[in-house]
């Protein structure tokens, strides 16, 4: 590596770990939603809306931009033979 490319990349490095530019998360950031009924939870940002499913297998769907975005997370439940022999009826994938 040329030492100029090592001066950058080290002040890259530097300015990526200044605490002026990390944005830092806590748990207020999110929405924590239980489905007691399948046993799972989810974590989404509080800016996303959980909006109406249309399939009858989706258990939680949230959107981007209190409902208008374009991004989504579902959490769509199957059941498994091989998991209820097993007493876990809830397969994520």
């Amino acid at each position: 590596m040329k030492p100029n490319s090592s001066i950058l990349l080290m002040l890259l490095v530097l300015a990526m770990a200044s605490p002026k530019t990390v944005n830092r998360l806590t748990n207020d950031d999110f929405v924590h939603y239980e489905d007691q009924n399948f046993r799972f939870s989810a974590w989404y940002p509080k800016t996303w809306k959980k909006v109406p499913t249309s399939h009858g297998q989706t258990k939680l769907k949230t959107v981007s931009d209190g409902g208008n975005g374009t991004d989504d997370f579902s959490v769509v439940v199957t059941y498994s033979e091989e998991l209820k022999q097993t007493r876990t009826y809830l397969k994520i994938v």
